[in-house]
């Protein structure tokens, strides 16, 4: 039986995520990397970063990196602040990077 931590903590997570909307600025398709904050305890972090971003237009969702935030949190970016306050007050921040991930094909 895995024990898990239920204290909550801010959790940054990196991956890449397909667009499924209409929205101009990402055509549906698109993959595109992501980095998104959500307080959570451990075992809901992964779950709760999915369903942020499928509410927000985002599916096929690959999470490559994971790591928790010192309090209080330090950083010069606004984007990040931003992001990390929205964590905190609500259910978490999303950064969606501008360019295209595209695929190579196989060799």
């Amino acid at each position: 039986m895995k024990w898990f931590n239920r204290e909550k903590r801010v959790w940054a997570l990196l991956g890449t995520a397909c667009a499924h909307s209409n929205d101009l600025q990402y055509p549906s398709g698109e993959k595109h990397a992501f980095l998104v904050m959500v307080s959570s305890d451990e075992k809901h972090v992964q779950g709760k970063v999915i369903a942020l971003l499928n509410s927000n237009g985002w599916n096929n969702v690959s999470i490559e990196r994971v790591k928790t935030l010192h309090r209080p949190f330090h950083n010069d970016d606004p984007d990040m602040i931003r992001c990390y306050e929205a964590a905190t007050l609500k259910d978490g921040g999303i950064i969606i990077y501008s360019d295209p991930i595209l695929d190579l094909p196989a060799t």
